[in-house]
């Protein structure tokens, strides 16, 4: 995203999908914002392993809208392959989510766990 950003800032374009290079994962950085505050609104410090996996799916779900409408929106095709992709992403987060959801809902373990 930061490399499209920038494209678009210096009024170069979207950078394509296909042409967009791997960029290297700053492990500092959080996905959620560190408010310690905001995040205790919404996950509780008795929260369960199913409460925080509901949380995660809302975040999921959130972000899925979001890049659905933006793609939808954009007249830009590479634009749109972009939010296209980060679609796909996110419901890949979501149905992995999801799945563990089930598992921990009807096993009381996680996927994989279930023989530690």
């Amino acid at each position: 995203m930061q490399r499209q950003y920038e494209s678009l800032s210096e009024g170069k374009g979207w950078v394509e999908v296909a042409k967009a290079p791997e960029k290297t994962l700053d492990i500092e950085k959080p996905i959620i914002p560190p408010d310690k505050k905001t995040l205790e609104k919404h996950i509780r410090a008795d929260a369960s392993d199913i409460d925080a996996l509901h949380f995660a799916l809302e975040f999921e779900n959130d972000a899925y809208n979001l890049y659905r409408k933006a793609a939808r929106e954009t007249t830009d095709s590479a634009g749109q392959a972009m939010y296209e992709w980060l679609t796909q992403q996110e419901l890949d987060h979501f149905n992995l989510l999801m799945l563990n959801y089930d598992s921990l809902a009807t096993s009381g373990h996680w996927l994989g766990l279930q023989d530690q």
